[in-house]
């Protein structure tokens, strides 16, 4: 069997997928179910889940990465630039959106900073060497426009990818719309020619907000390696999508002015991105449960009817969203352990 974790973008939100893990991984225990979370065959980010992917794949424990998470919220979103946005674009006595009207909300330098600290100079072809890891991350080329999913090199369309920093791959993937400038990312390989060493990537989440269905894609072109033609079949793969938070309405059927789009409110900038997103995310999971049998996919996400904010206040959160990852995993415990126990 071959297993997939797929992690959505969500940003900060994404502390939640990080719980959720960490609540598997003692419910696993508990039940005396040999797997670890190294034991997957293939890990998939998108955006801030990108960054969870990836932590993974250089064998993080559940519990190192929420820790590692929450230290790294306040720092990739400091409440000292969201005040000072937040002033910066208050018009008399109405306020407008705080994206899309002025500029990136966070600097994309102090992301890739902040990564820095976490992977430093480790590169593609280090997770693949040294942890014998399969990870692909999302990102969306700029110019020119198009899709681009990242990967260590375990097929060969991958070397060119294999001296690419993490931190670089991850900070593509994490720059959002409105949220953060695009990142121009290089390749670092010597033998490409100079048109092709690097491109400028923006959020993944635009394209691939929810990787399984790429991941499942990717299983299949995997074990193609196997000699046995039998064995690539969709019913050889299980996948577990790891969402984040679905979180309230962002339109209205009826808005006052000041809630439509347009240059007055920045487009409704941010609202407009995190819903696309949404969409995307919810239409891969149809398609997922249409195409893999029902115990080959497991998709673990919280709902909320207050609206989160993908810059959160972590302190705020915290205990709510470890509150809310523990009741999914005891509400879905029997699809959980029926998923694991059938490897």
């Amino acid at each position: 069997m071959f297993r997939v974790i797929s992690i959505d973008g969500g940003g900060a939100r994404t502390l939640l997928s990080t719980y959720i893990i960490r609540e598997l991984q003692i419910l696993l225990k508990e039940e005396n179910i040999l797997f670890e979370f190294t034991d997957f065959d293939l890990y998939a980010g998108t955006s801030a889940g990108s960054i969870v992917a990836s932590f993974l794949s250089i064998h993080k424990s559940p519990q190192e990465i929420c820790e590692l998470f929450e230290e790294m919220i306040p720092h990739i979103f400091p409440r000292e630039r969201k005040k000072m946005y937040t002033n910066l674009l208050r018009m008399g006595d109405f306020g407008i959106p705080r994206m899309g009207a002025v500029g990136s909300k966070y600097e994309t330098k102090t992301l890739n900073n902040v990564l820095n600290q976490a992977f430093q100079t480790m590169t593609f072809q280090d997770v693949y060497k040294e942890y014998q890891s399969r990870l692909m991350i999302a990102t969306v080329d700029i110019n020119p426009i198009g899709s681009r999913i990242l990967k260590t090199p375990y097929v060969a369309s991958a070397e060119k990818e294999q001296y690419i920093y993490l931190k670089d791959a991850i900070t593509a993937s994490c720059a959002a719309p409105t949220y953060f400038d695009p990142y121009i990312l290089t390749f670092n390989n010597p033998h490409a020619s100079a048109h092709t060493r690097e491109f400028c990537g923006a959020d993944g989440g635009l394209f691939l907000g929810n990787p399984a269905m790429a991941a499942l894609i990717e299983g299949l072109q995997c074990i193609e390696e196997k000699a046995d033609i039998n064995y690539m079949n969709i019913k050889n793969i299980k996948v577990l999508s790891i969402g984040s938070l679905l979180s309230g309405i962002r339109y209205e059927i009826r808005p006052a002015f000041w809630w439509k789009w347009g240059i007055g409110t920045g487009w409704k900038g941010a609202q407009f991105v995190d819903s696309v997103m949404e969409i995307q995310k919810a239409h891969v999971h149809n398609m997922m449960k249409r195409l893999v049998p029902d115990n080959n996919y497991l998709r673990l996400e919280c709902d909320m009817a207050e609206k989160i904010d993908i810059d959160l206040d972590v302190e705020r959160y915290q205990e709510l969203f470890r509150l809310k990852a523990q009741e999914l995993v005891r509400i879905q415990r029997t699809k959980i352990l029926s998923f694991f126990r059938d490897n």
